[in-house]
């Protein structure tokens, strides 16, 4: 890793800091938009962007995006917030699907699929309330399925470290809630379903 990755990481943290105070104070649904347009334009300016580094940063925004959302009252949940987030799983999901093609070890990330799959219920929490909103219901049950894909095809679930079967266990129970998957689709078996780029 260069020393410009290593820099990168240390600017992320600060912003990682200037949005738990946020959290802290109470203040992150009056702050989110502006401190988000900063640490946007931030990222926007690194020419090269090694991809731990791109999975660190989505991975930070969507924890920022969970608890804003938590905080937020449904009428004050706009489009874009919702597709900006979902944005930010497909980026992980990306990111943790090419360390798999690279054969990297990904149980470093192993938390991130339940970060993922809690994110996306809050969002479409948000999307079954505003009918504006529908269109991207069907965009968000392909990632939770996505999700659930990526966290079977890792050694941690294979191999069961990290309570990594309990977790996919919870995440099918979910979504035969949901009804995007019938009982008799719930297996232990590895599905065999990639994650593709969108740009």
């Amino acid at each position: 890793m260069s020393n410009d990755t290593l820099y990168e990481f240390v600017l992320m943290t600060q912003y990682m800091r200037r949005f738990n105070r946020c959290i802290q104070s109470n203040t992150l649904v009056q702050s989110y938009d502006s401190l988000t347009y900063e640490l946007e334009n931030w990222w926007s300016n690194i020419q090269e962007k090694n991809l731990h580094l791109i999975i660190c940063y989505h991975s930070m925004r969507l924890v920022i995006l969970y608890t804003l959302l938590q905080h937020m009252h449904p009428v004050q949940v706009y489009f874009d917030l919702l597709l900006d987030g979902l944005n930010m799983t497909l980026e992980i999901l990306q990111g943790l699907q090419e360390l798999k093609l690279m054969h990297c070890d990904q149980s470093t990330y192993h938390h991130m699929f339940f970060a993922i799959h809690k994110t996306l219920k809050s969002i479409l929490f948000h999307i079954k309330q505003t009918q504006e909103f529908a269109s991207l219901e069907s965009f968000t049950r392909q990632q939770f399925e996505m999700n659930l894909c990526c966290l079977e095809g890792t050694d941690a679930f294979i191999n069961d470290i990290y309570a990594m079967r309990t977790i996919g266990s919870m995440i099918e129970t979910d979504l035969y809630s949901l009804g995007y998957i019938h009982n008799d689709e719930i297996t232990t078996t590895k599905r065999h379903i990639h994650v593709f780029r969108t740009k």
